[in-house]
């Protein structure tokens, strides 16, 4: 449905406003129109406002007609016949007062729903209106009260970096709500506190878990540990082979107290019956090793008591840059699965933020690597337990990139089974204000056209 035209648009809020309940044809020209008592013409300029909304209802759903209804009486009056769900400004309040009374994990789940509702200001296009003033003044309130009241539910289901992110944004709004900015230090605090727990969801099905934890993969002393190496299995941290602040650098000083020639003999064993794919001559490739392996090759590796699977899902170029694609991505954890389903002591199994350094995933941000992860683990659970836990361990500097709610969410969904489709998408629902009659949508209180002055 295309946008009425600014008076149109105005009798709609008016209906809407109203709550579904009856408006006098002499109420609308009064508070849209200006004019008391209305004569003959006001209430022809009302009437064919309505039947212009009428008629663009129409064209967006073809049963228009029952949507305004018309109350006869010694006055007519006019009555807007949706359901609470076709009016975001009634769906709203109504999300909102409904979450107040659920359980905090239920709560998350309806609040977060009206909030993608709200996009802009509320009856931005009937501000200045005193039929609209009480109607925006208590929306904005409880706009803002559905944000406290969201920040308390993910803090109650421990899900504190969500909290922190709405807390964020409401304090923005309110620079002067003191309390406010002390409960974002606190949620800072708490985000950045080594192993703080992001999202977590049990898979009772698969015997599993999945858990999006803050802090440093190295520092799982409990768990197995993931490190992607690129197909040659390049070891020198010389920063320009590999990073020395790379993941596997770290691994090569952090765990193996930077002996690389221990490093190196470990995996010369591991590969030594592993098919090479074909052999650089010194020429094309001047720095690193030059035996090339299959991608999705996986190496078992010790540090003290501490297991290490390293699987190769990116290629180093000749040019030491390492490059990596979805497809290469989704074998290498293929593999990675399968070999931990064999090998594995059944411990958990840590992995960090697959291609946040410098080995980029071509086509996948944060979001879609970790789905692309997770996706391939519960796959292989459901022929068989992999791992009793899938840890997926994000530095506190990268979280805001992944988004612990939506990844949350993410893994709800995949309790029955269900895919994203094309790379491991998780998607964002585009947000919508409460009132807003923009695009081919079913209709709602308008909001983005311009007002103009009362006539």
């Amino acid at each position: 449905m295309s946008a009425p035209p600014p008076l149109a648009a105005a009798v709609l809020a008016r209906l809407a406003v109203a709550g579904g309940e009856p408006v006098t044809v002499d109420e609308v020209a009064r508070d849209v129109w200006g004019v008391a008592p209305a004569r003959r013409g006001d209430r022809v300029a009302v009437q064919k406002r309505v039947l212009m909304l009428r008629r663009l209802f129409d064209q967006g759903s073809g049963d228009g007609s029952g949507m305004i209804v018309t109350e006869p009486g010694r006055v007519s009056t006019y009555r807007l016949a949706l359901r609470s769900d076709q009016v975001d400004l009634w769906r709203f309040q109504e999300l909102v007062r409904d979450a107040r009374r659920l359980p905090p994990a239920s709560a998350v789940a309806g609040l977060s729903h009206a909030l993608d509702l709200w996009r802009g200001r509320p009856l931005q296009d009937v501000e200045g209106y005193e039929f609209a003033d009480g109607t925006i003044t208590r929306l904005r309130a409880l706009h803002e009260t559905a944000q406290r009241e969201l920040a308390r539910a993910h803090t109650a289901v421990g899900d504190d970096a969500a909290a922190l992110a709405v807390t964020e944004r409401l304090a923005e709004s309110l620079p002067e709500d003191l309390a406010l900015d002390l409960t974002v230090s606190e949620l800072r605090s708490r985000v950045r506190e080594e192993g703080a727990v992001l999202a977590r969801h049990h898979f009772p099905g698969m015997r599993t878990s999945v858990s999006l934890v803050s802090g440093d993969l190295l520092h799982q002393s409990d768990a197995d540990l993931v490190i992607g190496f690129t197909d040659t299995f390049d070891t020198v941290t010389d920063d320009r082979v590999i990073h020395r602040d790379s993941l596997q650098g770290q691994l090569l000083h952090s765990l193996f107290g930077g002996d690389r020639k221990r490093l190196d003999g470990q995996l010369r064993r591991e590969l030594r019956h592993v098919p090479a794919v074909s052999v650089e001559s010194r020429s094309d490739k001047r720095l690193g090793k030059l035996t090339r392996y299959p991608v999705g090759t996986i190496v078992t590796l010790w540090a003290d008591e501490q297991q290490i699977f390293g699987v190769a899902y990116s290629r180093m170029g000749n040019d030491l840059a390492a490059r990596s694609s979805p497809q290469d991505l989704a074998h290498g954890m293929e593999r990675l699965w399968e070999h931990t389903a064999r090998h594995g002591w059944r411990r958990p199994v840590a992995i960090g933020l697959v291609g946040a350094g410098l080995a980029r995933v071509e086509g996948l941000g944060p979001q879609e690597s970790l789905a692309t992860v997770v996706r391939s683990f519960l796959a292989r659970s459901r022929i068989g337990t992999v791992s009793p836990e899938l840890r997926l361990v994000v530095r506190p500097d990268a979280i805001a990139g992944v988004g612990p709610t939506l990844f949350a969410k993410f893994l709800r969904e995949q309790e029955d089974g269900a895919t994203i489709e094309g790379p491991a998408r998780i998607r964002r629902s585009p947000p919508a204000c409460p009132c807003t009659t923009e695009g081919p949508r079913r209709p709602t209180a308008p909001g983005s056209t311009t007002m103009p002055s009362r006539p």
